[in-house]
C-alpha cells in the first residue's frame, strides 16, 4: 500500500518548494507565490472496487540523516492515514517512506521538459512524454506534463502516468499494476477534487 500512498506525495512539490528553504543545502527555483494547504482526490481502485476521497497535507517538517529538510506529508483517506517525508535537493525531489531511508520511494528531477527522463537506482524509469491541457473535477489546466513511469518491485511490474502541473501537482493519475506470480492486475485513478490556496 505504501507503493500507492507514495506517488501522492509529489502533490507536494509547491508545497516543499515553499516550505524547504535551506540555502546551505538546497537550490530553490522561483517558488510559487502560493502555499498550497490541502489537496482533495478522488480515487478509484480496482482492487478494492469502490470510490475513496484522500485529503493531503503537510504536517511538520524534519531532518533527515543526510541533513536535508523534509516536509511530512500526511494523507487522509476515510478509513486511515498515513505520511511519507518529502525532500527537495538541487533538481531532485524525493519521496521516502518513514521507514524506506535511504531508499527514494519516488524521484522527480526538475525542471519537466518534454522529452526529459530518468532512471532510479533501482530501476525505475521516468519520461516526460507530452505538455497537454488537462480537466479534472478541480479545473482545466493548460501546460501540464504528462509523465510515464515504468516501475518493478519484486513479482510486481507496472506503469504510472502522472498529469502535473508544477505549481499545483498532480492533477490525474492512473496506476496500473501486475502480479507475476498470481497473475493479479491492479488500476488505480486519481482525479483532483479541489486544492486550496493561500498567499
Amino acid at each position: 500500500m505504501i507503493n500507492t500512498l507514495s506517488f501522492t506525495a509529489f502533490v507536494f512539490l509547491s508545497a516543499v518548494l515553499s516550505s524547504c528553504r535551506d540555502s546551505s543545502t538546497v537550490t530553490q527555483p522561483s517558488p510559487n507565490p502560493y502555499f498550497i494547504l490541502k489537496w482533495t482526490y478522488a480515487i478509484y481502485d480496482s482492487v478494492a472496487n469502490t470510490p475513496d476521497t484522500l485529503e493531503i497535507h503537510a504536517i511538520d517538517s524534519t531532518r533527515l540523516p543526510n541533513g536535508l529538510l523534509a516536509a511530512v506529508l500526511e494523507y487522509r483517506y476515510r478509513t486511515f492515514a498515513d505520511t511519507v517525508l518529502a525532500s527537495y535537493d538541487r533538481d531532485t525531489i524525493s519521496i521516502y517512506g518513514i521507514r524506506s531511508y535511504p531508499f527514494p520511494l519516488l524521484v522527480f528531477v526538475l525542471p519537466f521538459e518534454v522529452g526529459r527522463g530518468w532512471r532510479t537506482p533501482y530501476s525505475d524509469s521516468f519520461h516526460v512524454a507530452a505538455k497537454e491541457t488537462v480537466t479534472v473535477p478541480a479545473g482545466t489546466f493548460t501546460g501540464a506534463y504528462r509523465i510515464s513511469r515504468i516501475h518493478f518491485e519484486g513479482n510486481f511490474y507496472g506503469g504510472t502516468t502522472y498529469w502535473v502541473d508544477p505549481s499545483v501537482g498532480i492533477l490525474r493519475m492512473h496506476e496500473q499494476w501486475f502480479v507475476t506470480i498470481t497473475n493479479a492486475r491492479r488500476n488505480t485513478v486519481w482525479n483532483l477534487l479541489r486544492y486550496s490556496l493561500a498567499k
